[in-house]
């Protein structure tokens, strides 16, 4: 779940910056919670509240909450995160971002919070990771959408399926720290990321995933 602060510093779920898709020309941050909360997306619903969400699925499943603000709002998030009574192992809840300092603020605000470092950069220095953002999760981009309409897929995943080997996820569980790619659609990068044995994935086709990880695991075990 993307997360961005209003004008009053709210925490919201919302995954784009501005309102487009309803027809208006503001943007999430340039408005106060009060603003928003006016606001129908539809089916008489409004934009929710963090807060709202984690009163209702908190510890009820894995929540990976990704930071879309700019820089600010971490320590407003980590202390939001802390106010519940939630389990806050990597297994419950990550919050995940592309950058080192909010990651970091989240740890200063409250340790026991699981982050994640979200990624396209094919080969990364686990150790360096670890010590330098102490997070608990890796987040790399293993399927590179095209830009500009080049077809660069291709070339960016050959990289990161050569990265990725059961020796670096052995290297990484060493260090504490856990390998949850995304996004994966496709059969064949399904079945090569379920036979490293890697933590977890983030995919549109949740069936498909689970269909694959069975047989794959039920394989793998024969």
């Amino acid at each position: 779940m993307i997360v961005r602060t209003a004008k009053t510093m709210n925490l919201f779920f919302f995954h784009d910056y501005n309102l487009r898709k309803f027809n208006r020309k503001e943007e999430i941050k340039d408005l106060t919670s009060n603003q928003l909360k006016k606001i129908d997306i539809g089916f008489g619903l409004t934009i929710p509240l963090l807060d709202e969400l984690l009163d209702k699925y908190s510890n009820k499943f894995l929540l990976n909450i990704e930071i879309k603000f700019n820089l600010k709002g971490e320590k407003e998030l980590a202390k939001l995160i802390s106010s519940y009574d939630i389990n806050l192992t990597f297994n419950n809840i990550i919050v995940s971002f592309f950058h080192q300092k909010p990651l970091l603020d989240i740890k200063l605000t409250n340790k026991e919070i699981s982050t994640g470092f979200l990624t396209t950069i094919s080969r990364i220095n686990i150790k360096t990771l670890k010590k330098k953002m102490q997070c608990d999760i890796i987040h790399p981009y293993y399927e590179i959408t095209p830009i500009r309409k080049i077809p660069i897929i291709q070339i960016l995943n050959k990289k990161l399926i050569n990265h990725y080997t059961e020796k670096l996820v052995r290297l990484s569980q060493n260090y504490g720290l856990h390998i949850n790619i995304w996004t994966i659609n496709s059969t064949e990068y399904l079945i090569k990321v379920f036979n490293l044995g890697i933590f977890g994935i983030i995919t549109d086709n949740v069936e498909k995933a689970q269909s694959i990880q069975k047989k794959t695991l039920s394989q793998k075990s024969e």
